[in-house]
């Protein structure tokens, strides 16, 4: 997934905000090089339901335009499909239930992000 947008954010003030966003939503946040931002919320419990969920930002900026790519979301949300197939099988029912609850948590994580850089944009204005 990317977004971007027509205006040149300085990155170092972009990531922070990202960190601090990260970190208030009980995130562990991790920095690679300059431009890159792993965040992830998971423990052996939450892997074991399905209840994980992170990203991976690549934050990169040029004369007016910057773009953040997002991976990692993908994935999640295929392995939370799996958990879907407990709908068809009743004994399966709380696999699916976290399962969902794991797709929402991460789709909420995207449109949370999104709003924060975009909010980022709005006070640069």
């Amino acid at each position: 997934m990317e977004w971007t947008w027509t205006e040149s954010a300085d990155i170092n003030d972009l990531r922070e905000k990202l960190i601090v966003f990260a970190q208030h939503r009980g995130y562990d946040v991790r920095k690679i090089g300059k431009d890159i931002l792993e965040m992830s919320r998971s423990s052996s419990i939450r892997q074991l339901t399905g209840l994980t969920s992170g990203a991976r930002l690549i934050l990169k900026a040029a004369p007016g335009r910057t773009v953040v790519q997002v991976e990692g979301t993908g994935k999640e949300f295929a392995m939370k499909g799996v958990g879907l197939v407990g709908i068809a099988i009743p004994l399966l029912l709380p696999i699916a239930a976290t399962a969902a609850r794991g797709a929402y948590v991460q789709n909420k994580l995207m449109d949370d992000l999104k709003k924060e850089i975009d909010d980022y944009f709005d006070s640069l204005a």
